[in-house]
């Protein structure tokens, strides 16, 4: 589980489970990490999170760090490091758009993210078509299944990045589109949504 990292980065202890009829409770042995470095490992190697495309009017790039942050109004929030190329052009739209790539997308979100907007036209390079989008200041992807059109409402910084908060206004589904579809990231690797295995109640 800890691969090369010393057992002084963590502690074990254990934790209760109640069944899914709360009639027992199952002792687990956990690993506790504490260290600076082993956080980074059990973090990312224990959160699945979405992964998407995000774009501007003229660039776009790959994020893994999205939540949706309300439902009245539907709003949904991006973590984008300050460095990188479309840091800026999202503040200075004043909107983005989220694009959903299929769990047959990997490919595309790895390119999305080796190649950088300042080295020439990103769409082209790709082999992707830039369409506008109809209420904001930015460009759709036609080869994408979903696109939503965010406004810019909110930003605020967290560490190293800043968190573009944007309202949505539009959204593009195409007919072949279901979320069983969409992919998940975890510790470097993407994931294909499993099968359903219950409901909320």
């Amino acid at each position: 589980l800890l691969g090369s990292y010393e057992k002084t980065n963590y502690a074990v202890c254990s934790f209760g489970r109640t069944g899914a009829r709360r009639s027992k409770i199952e002792r687990l042995e956990m690993v506790v990490y504490k260290e600076r470095s082993a956080l980074a490992i059990g973090l990312t190697r224990n959160t699945a999170v979405p992964v998407a495309l995000v774009s501007t009017k003229t660039n776009f790039l790959t994020v893994a760090m999205i939540q949706c942050f309300s439902h009245d109004p539907q709003t949904i929030g991006i973590g984008i490091k300050r460095e990188r190329y479309s840091h800026d052009l999202i503040a200075a739209e004043g909107g983005f758009v989220v694009y959903l790539v299929a769990n047959d997308g990997a490919e595309l979100l790895n390119a999305a993210g080796a190649v950088s907007g300042r080295d020439g036209d990103k769409f082209a390079a790709l082999g992707l078509t830039a369409e506008p989008a109809e209420s904001i200041n930015s460009s759709l992807i036609a080869e994408c299944h979903v696109n939503l059109e965010c406004r810019l409402i909110q930003q605020f910084e967290v560490a190293e990045r800043t968190w573009f908060v944007g309202q949505v206004l539009v959204v593009h589904q195409s007919m072949d589109w279901f979320a069983e579809r969409a992919m998940l990231y975890t510790g470097g690797v993407y994931h294909a949504l499993g099968q359903i295995v219950g409901q909320r109640e």
